[in-house]
Order: C-alpha cells, then structure tokens, then sequence
C-alpha cells in the first residue's frame, strides 16, 4: 500500500520537480540514507518508489516526500489506510 502512496505522489511532480526529488534522494545524510546517483539518473517514478522502498523503511520514504514536497510548497495529504494522495 505504501508503494502505491509513494507511487501517486511522485504522480503528481512534473519533470524538473521529479529531477530534483531525485537530486535529494542522492543527497542523504550518510550511504545508508541515500541512493546512488548512477542507480536515479534514468529511474522512471515506479523504479524510485523500489529504490526507496530498498533503502528507507516505508514511514521514512513518505517521510521524505512530504519533505521534498513541503520544501516545493506543495501541500499533500497522504491516507496510509487508504493508499490514496489527497
């Protein structure tokens, strides 16, 4: 279910958002919080959700995209029970 909030939030970034999402998510505080660069370059928005999936617990890869999305300005409300982006 989770797969399918992240999934529908990266949805809703058009391309030069979804550029720089990737940007962060190479950016992480450490090698264990981020992904490499190489593995995003040519990532489509379901090859992110996996990596994210891979890398962060699934609290934390919707963690981060509320951030990423808070930082954008975008407001978003994300129904976990539901696996719906409001």
């Amino acid at each position: 279910m989770t797969s399918q909030v992240l999934l529908a939030a990266l949805d809703d970034l058009r391309r030069d958002e979804f550029q720089r999402f990737k940007w962060h998510l190479a950016q992480g505080d450490s090698a264990d919080t981020s992904i490499p660069t190489g593995r995003l370059e040519d990532a489509e928005r379901w090859t992110v959700v996996d990596l994210m999936e891979q890398t962060f617990t699934a609290l934390d890869a919707v963690n981060v995209v509320l951030l990423i999305q808070n930082h954008n300005h975008k407001p978003i409300n994300l129904d976990l029970d539901s696996g719906s982006v409001k």
